[in-house]
């Protein structure tokens, strides 16, 4: 699966779940475990290739799956820098201080390059 046409998400993915077996994804941020879960629940319609229950395509949200939504707590409207230094602006501090700030903050959670993205420009981990 594709983003904005230049970032392959998740390819080659092939899972075989046997009924009522539990399973867990992990992965670093970033990797697709969201997208493939939206893949999964419905959501999301791959880009090439397809998903299969049960032998039958997925194509739309059903009863027989059932998905919790990750809930971020992040301005839309505001990049990633904006999103972080937006309470320490409120706050007063200066912008040497809050540009510090934020690039500690950025390398700590390993979003480098990515604070002039969008919310919705991140996976949801990233997020």
């Amino acid at each position: 699966m594709q983003f904005g046409g230049t970032a392959v998400a998740l390819d080659s993915i092939s899972l075989n779940i046997a009924e009522r077996e539990f399973i867990t994804i992990v992965g670093p941020s970033g990797c697709g475990k969201s997208t493939l879960l939206y893949l999964i629940g419905g959501f999301l319609q791959p880009t090439t290739g397809g998903v299969t229950l049960r032998g039958k395509p997925i194509i739309g949200p059903s009863p027989d799956r059932g998905i919790v939504f990750q809930r971020y707590s992040l301005f839309p409207w505001l990049t990633v820098r904006r999103n972080i230094s937006f309470g320490l602006e409120e706050l007063g501090i200066s912008r040497a201080e809050r540009d510090r700030i934020v690039a500690e903050h950025v390398r700590l959670v390993h979003l480098e390059g990515c604070e002039d993205r969008y919310p919705r420009e991140l996976s949801g981990g990233m997020q």
